[in-house]
């Protein structure tokens, strides 16, 4: 029986925690002597979630301590799935984590924006109102990176949150659909080819989905697909994830 969506959440959680250097050295490098009341503040992505849950852990004896994680979304986000939800072979709200299920209940959370920092003040200022704290954990997450490959930017769709992927899917299945009605050849082959830019994890979990999984099922559908789909590699760097670029790249081309 295959896992649930937090089953697979709290793995790839685990293993984040076991390879953090945050709390190796101990909670006191961080927090030497609580206060008589205190505050720490967080944001829900990897970083900021996995210091309010360890902190949660190591604080337990003190309860003076308030723990607040602040963000825009209710939910954590499990990234490492995204692709799946690109190739329309999971649901994107699988891959949405509620807070309410991962945060312990001394953790205040707020759902709302951030304004700025009131630096002198020790004050978070968000669309809620200014948060005081004591302890600030900056975590507000990455966003992707073209590696200044010309075109990419401009002329791709990001993979970096279940929005993107749920909009990658649609260009997908539209695309290869609009391929199967095409009369003219050099606009099907267009239409059938599917270029992955970077080749790092995301773009290998991405295009081994699509492979497997999501091109069988829509060439079974789509019985007037006379061309073969093609799935190709661009990359700054000579290798996909520590794979050789010309033998995966074949291995990835239907």
């Amino acid at each position: 029986m295959r896992s649930g969506p937090f089953d697979e959440f709290a793995l790839q959680f685990n293993l984040f925690l076991g390879r953090s250097q945050f709390f190796q050295r101990g909670p006191k490098n961080f927090w030497t002597k609580p206060a008589s009341k205190t505050y720490a503040q967080f944001f829900a992505g990897y970083a900021g979630l996995h210091v309010a849950l360890r902190l949660t852990a190591k604080l337990r004896d003190h309860p003076a301590v308030e723990l607040t994680l602040v963000d825009r979304h209710d939910y954590h986000q499990v990234i490492t799935e995204l692709p799946r939800v690109a190739s329309g072979t999971r649901a994107a709200d699988a891959v949405r984590i509620p807070l309410q299920q991962v945060l312990a209940t001394r953790v205040r959370f707020v759902q709302t924006e951030i304004n700025g920092f009131d630096l002198a003040g020790r004050r978070l200022l968000t669309g809620a109102g200014p948060i005081d704290w004591r302890r600030l954990v900056l975590a507000l997450g990455s966003r992707p990176n073209d590696f200044a490959i010309p075109g990419l930017a401009q002329r791709t769709l990001s993979l970096y949150s279940a929005d993107d992927a749920e909009r990658v899917w649609d260009a997908v299945s539209k695309a290869l659909t609009a391929a199967a009605a095409a009369a003219d050849p050099g606009q099907q082959r267009r239409l059938a080819t599917v270029v992955v830019g970077g080749g790092g994890a995301t773009g290998v979990e991405l295009a081994g989905e699509l492979a497997q999984r999501t091109f069988a099922n829509l060439c079974s559908q789509l019985q007037g697909l006379s061309v073969r789909i093609r799935l190709s590699f661009m990359s700054s760097v000579p290798s996909a994830w520590n794979l050789p670029s010309a033998s995966y790249g074949a291995a990835m081309r239907l």
